[in-house]
């Protein structure tokens, strides 16, 4: 078992002790993003987001996804709604032009 498949393994256990945690489903997603099973880690990010409408990290995250697509007005979309709830220093800028 891979290291990506024992951290998977883990938030899903953390997912099913606490089902109200944004930041699970997210690193759950990023895990997932990252193992290339796209409809999969939308899922997690949509469930993060929906847990938590204001947390940036996961519509950053999702404007990854939407950008390794190639959908970049959906990247656009989901990286302004991370600067709509984040305003410090945090969220790296220069993706936006990536993008």
């Amino acid at each position: 078992m891979g290291k990506y498949d024992l951290a998977l393994e883990a938030y899903n256990k953390a997912i099913e002790v606490d089902p109200s945690h944004p930041y699970a489903y997210n690193n759950k997603a990023e895990i997932l993003r990252k193992l290339e099973k796209y409809e999969l880690a939308l899922e997690a990010y949509n469930k993060a987001i929906e847990i938590d409408p204001n947390y940036s990290d996961a519509y950053f995250n999702k404007s990854k996804l939407f950008d390794e697509l190639g959908n970049y007005e959906v990247a656009l979309e989901a990286y302004d709604r991370a600067l709509t709830y984040r305003h410090d220093d945090d969220l790296d800028y220069s993706d936006i032009y990536i993008i």
